[in-house]
């Protein structure tokens, strides 16, 4: 999962040329959804887009603050075309997961920031339509995140362990 970060002092999204979200100070997140991301990397993007220290604090002191402690709002907007390859000068997406699998995962996220934040706080875009997303960017700063990927569990490590293994027949021959 990949996450642009656009501190901003104002968004929003346009659908159809009506607004249908917007916030003020804050930042705005562009989330991308790999098509080998699970739903075990929410978490840690919910941490790190809280903890972010990309504002000064009341003393004026730059990078000193993160977005709870100015109280600011987040505007999530999925972006597929963050799973992108270029073939040539032609961008390719077959690594952005499916919209059928990604609109639960993406809910599950906005889910998770309004449980780990004030929800009031929390605005998105519209997942799947043509959008128009205005931000007023701050500073500008810009930052991206992309998840770890989860540890391989046991099953694949042990398929990535046998079909390393030399057979006993190759390993005789080598010593020929």
């Amino acid at each position: 999962m990949r996450g642009i970060v656009q501190r901003v002092l104002e968004s929003s999204v346009s659908v159809n040329g009506e607004i249908i979200s917007k916030t003020g100070k804050g930042m705005c997140v562009l989330v991308g959804i790999d098509r080998n991301d699970d739903k075990s990397m929410i978490p840690w993007m919910v941490k790190k887009l809280l903890s972010l220290k990309i504002y000064e604090n009341k003393e004026g002191k730059p990078w000193a603050s993160n977005i709870t402690d100015i109280d600011g709002s987040i505007m999530l907007v999925s972006q597929f075309t963050l799973c992108h390859v270029l073939k040539g000068a032609k961008p390719d997406f077959h690594n952005a997961m499916k919209g059928s699998e990604s609109k639960p995962f993406f809910e599950e996220l906005v889910s998770a920031m309004k449980a780990a934040y004030n929800p009031e706080r929390i605005e998105t875009g519209a997942f799947g339509e043509y959008m128009k997303v205005d931000i007023v960017n701050d500073g500008p700063v810009t930052l991206v995140l992309d998840a770890p990927l989860p540890p391989p569990s046991k099953t694949t490590e042990k398929k990535k362990n046998s079909s390393t293994e030399e057979s006993p027949k190759s390993a005789e021959a080598e010593s020929k």
